[in-house]
């Protein structure tokens, strides 16, 4: 089973500290770049999805974030602020990240 390309080094990593620092950071720079465009090619489906979503929060859904380390802390950032933002009642959204959600400046589980 191979690893999924998100899951592996990226072919310009190899050797990165060795770079000089501009070209670190135009490497960076382009591959930000083409991350932004990556959504395009699926639009009707992420819409599709939106669409499903807000029609299951409408009724009796509720939206849920399952998430672990700095990511999950970006998605409970984001949950706490639907909302004031969209107008969906904090009571409609669970967050389930692993180790639970911190309450300090550590993550939970961390030695």
């Amino acid at each position: 089973m191979s690893t999924p390309i998100t899951e592996q080094l990226h072919q310009d990593a190899y050797g990165l500290d060795t770079k000089p620092l501009v070209e670190i950071a135009e490497l960076l720079a382009q591959a930000r770049a083409a991350a932004s465009t990556a959504p395009m090619g699926a639009l009707n489906e992420i819409c599709a999805g939106a669409t499903s979503m807000a029609n299951t929060i409408r009724s009796v859904g509720v939206l849920r974030y399952l998430a672990a380390g700095s990511s999950g802390l970006m998605a409970s950032a984001n949950a706490v602020e639907l909302d004031w933002t969209f107008s969906i009642p904090s009571a409609k959204t669970r967050i389930h990240m692993a180790g639970g959600l911190p309450t300090t400046a550590e993550m939970p589980g961390d030695v």
